[in-house]
């Protein structure tokens, strides 16, 4: 992975077919998603890391709803694989969720 600009560069890694970069405290895209990673694709992926492991600590709900993060607890990285496709997804430093959509080998 390469830090491009702040964040880091999904494009780069060998044999993705679709990326999407999210804000973990909404889910809210960060980036348009690219190739064949759908809004739909992410947004499920997302909700699936909440109810996983929470990445996002139900402890840690703020008085408006959202989440913050705890520093070293919760959920970083979760891998769904299907018959035709993966997904790795991975929370960040930075604030941000990393999703990368690729073939299942």
């Amino acid at each position: 992975k390469q830090a491009v600009q702040g964040f880091v560069d999904l494009e780069t890694i060998p044999g993705q077919i679709g990326t999407a970069i999210l804000r973990s405290s909404d889910g809210a895209a960060f980036r348009p998603c690219t190739g064949q990673m759908t809004e739909n694709d992410s947004e499920i992926i997302y909700q699936m890391m909440l109810e996983a492991g929470t990445i996002l600590s139900s402890k840690n709900r703020n008085n408006d709803g959202s989440f913050s993060l705890k520093e070293n607890e919760g959920l970083r990285r979760l891998i769904i694989g299907f018959q035709s496709v993966r997904y790795a997804a991975s929370i960040a430093g930075d604030g941000l969720v990393y999703i990368v959509k690729s073939r299942s080998s």
